[in-house]
């Protein structure tokens, strides 16, 4: 049986309990598997039995997302606290998924399917958490799930935003077009649409004949395809939303045993280490100066979006009240951020 699973790309979570203990000669339960992925030393996979819409996009450190210089800065040779900046544009398509990580995104829904890791970043890592829980027996785990979260999966470098289909909803601008399209089949059969203006769309709908709905149907699908995707989309919040299985690629049990093998393998030093003095403490200071000054900056950038008409010298003195200004006043804060 061992062989015949050595071909397989991926295995269900029971075959891959099998062929760990079966590997590593001590017994392995579900329970360890969701344990490991919770604890970062074990990728699990979700392998979809139905198209899911998600956004393409990638992973960008939160240093390499707001640490950015101009050309400018570039021929001088230096950079400061002063040279730290966002395009708008960017930011309006980028959002945090953890504390070091933002996912930069392109504005355009494509289905996926088949297997795609589990970036335990977002809201997959609580579905996992209560699938954890379950199988200890601490069933009715009701986690709460932020709105402004999602759910993120990868293949290698390929990142993706899980999406949840909107019920297509023609926007304002086309509704007098639809109305229109009932009237021409009220009139036909004598009823006047006129009379019947206080009727919600339902209503309406029920005077029409199978078929008529049917064609109408047939005219909102077209005009939904024309929608921005925030109109006929919004963010997944958990895996179950789609017919879906946990897997794990074989490959990554081949890399967890000699993980395993080499944690074995390992011989700590018993010579005692020797005092090394440091010499970096300039360099040191430098990088957390560095750090609150992006801590600033990413604040800054939320308070602007949020209130795109207050002045910097507000934003400054909104972020001077947060334990992130570290007791800095409002001029030094506003001196080292850029919006």
């Amino acid at each position: 049986m061992r062989n015949l699973l050595n071909m397989y790309e991926w295995l269900t979570l029971e075959g891959a309990v099998s062929y760990l203990s079966g590997m590593i000669g001590e017994s392995v339960s579900i329970t360890d598997l969701y344990r490991l992925a919770l604890d970062g030393k074990l990728i699990l996979s979700v392998r979809f039995l139905t198209s899911v819409p998600a956004l393409a996009g990638k992973l960008v450190d939160e240093v390499d997302f707001f640490t950015q210089t101009s050309d400018e800065n570039i021929d001088e040779g230096h950079c400061d606290s002063s040279d730290l900046w966002i395009p708008i544009d960017t930011f309006d398509s980028s959002e945090p998924v953890d504390d070091d990580t933002w996912f930069v995104y392109e504005d355009v829904a494509q289905n996926i399917n088949g297997i795609w890791d589990l970036t335990m970043r977002g809201l997959e890592s609580v579905d996992i958490e209560k699938r954890y829980l379950d199988e200890q027996g601490e069933c009715g785990y009701n986690p709460k799930r932020d709105n402004e979260q999602g759910v993120w999966v990868q293949n290698d470098t390929d990142v993706r935003k899980l999406l949840s289909k909107l019920a297509p909803s023609p926007v304002y601008d086309d509704k007098a077009f639809i109305d229109e399209c009932i009237k021409i089949f009220l009139d036909s059969r004598g009823i006047y649409f006129d009379e019947c203006i206080d009727y919600d769309f339902d209503t309406l709908i029920s005077l029409l004949t199978s078929s008529e709905c049917d064609h109408l149907t047939a005219i909102i699908d077209l005009m939904s395809i024309s929608l921005p995707t925030c109109k006929i989309y919004k963010n997944c919040l958990t895996i179950e939303d789609y017919s879906h299985q946990i897997v794990i690629k074989r490959q990554e049990l081949e890399r967890f045993i000699q993980l395993l093998g080499e944690k074995k393998q390992e011989v700590k030093p018993t010579v005692q280490k020797a005092y090394t003095k440091n010499n970096d403490k300039q360099t040191y200071n430098k990088a957390k100066t560095q750090a609150k000054y992006l801590r600033w900056q990413k604040h800054a950038i939320k308070l602007k979006k949020k209130h795109p008409n207050k002045t910097k010298s507000w934003i400054a003195a909104e972020i001077a009240k947060l334990p992130i200004a570290e007791g800095k006043s409002t001029d030094t804060i506003r001196k080292n951020i850029k919006i």
